[in-house]
């Protein structure tokens, strides 16, 4: 028995030393860690001012973790602003800025519902499909891809105005008010 405790005791240690290694940190990043692509492509992202602009997947919502009814607005249109809906015909979201690369799209957006926010989203080419590997959200709208670059490389806004944060389904699109209904939207 004290052959196993030692066992799993140095197994332990060695995972923790592992972990703390610069090298392990170098090939894994947290989840609200920018990816490195992102920063490496962010110079180069071309500002994409319609939705009709965005790479297909994105804009028709068959990336990684999109919703059923992933549609995007184009900026200063119409859409449906809180969870009361005024046109069903209209989407729960709307484009505000977005810059684009083949292998990286950084779209940030307004999601009306229960709540109203404010999304920035750093989607990513794997191979055949895109997906979100960074996300933010934030209190009020970013005013261009400048703004955009600053908070990326700051990773954290001074002021909190967006936070970084792991790319799960909510914080990459958020909730649909039509599936949360009154529930609440966080």
């Amino acid at each position: 028995m004290t052959e196993r405790r030692t066992l799993v005791l140095t197994a332990v240690c060695a995972l923790g030393l592992l972990t703390a290694s610069p090298a392990y940190a170098r090939d894994h990043e947290p989840a609200s860690a920018v990816p490195r692509i992102v920063l490496r492509e962010l110079d180069n992202l071309r500002p994409v001012s319609r939705v009709e602009d965005l790479p297909e997947p994105i804009r028709d919502g068959t990336f990684d973790r999109a919703t059923a009814d992933w549609r995007l607005a184009e900026p200063g249109a119409a859409w449906n602003a809180t969870d009361v809906v005024i046109d069903s015909r209209l989407p729960f979201r709307r484009l505000i800025v977005a810059a684009c690369r083949p292998t990286v799209c950084v779209i940030h957006y307004e999601k009306g519902g229960i709540a109203h926010i404010y999304l920035l989203v750093a989607f990513v080419r794997q191979t055949s499909h895109w997906a979100p590997r960074w996300c933010a959200t934030g209190s009020r709208p970013i005013r261009d891809i400048a703004e955009i670059r600053s908070i990326i490389r700051s990773r954290s806004n001074p002021r909190r105005l967006f936070e970084s944060r792991s790319c799960g389904l909510y914080a990459a699109i958020g909730p649909d008010p039509k599936i949360l209904g009154a529930a609440g939207s966080r």
